[in-house]
């Protein structure tokens, strides 16, 4: 849901209007499903993969391979 957010020269806000519909994955820890850039003007939200996912690629030492593939070697 979407609201306009009014500060002045009084707080209002508008009427909620439906930004967009889906499916979204919730975590179940916290309950985040998503993360806002640091500009405010985008995020992101997670889509379930669906039950057609049929593999999992698990990738150990992640932060290894990124340095070995951007330092080129």
């Amino acid at each position: 849901m979407l609201v306009d957010v009014i500060d002045r020269p009084s707080f209002s806000v508008s009427t909620p209007r439906l930004l967009f519909e889906g499916s979204f994955s919730q975590d179940h820890c916290c309950g985040v499903n998503y993360d806002i850039h640091s500009d405010g003007e985008r995020f992101v939200m997670i889509e379930p993969a669906g039950a057609t996912a049929s593999r999992i690629h698990v990738i150990t030492n992640w932060n290894e391979e990124v340095k070995r593939r951007v330092d080129g070697s």
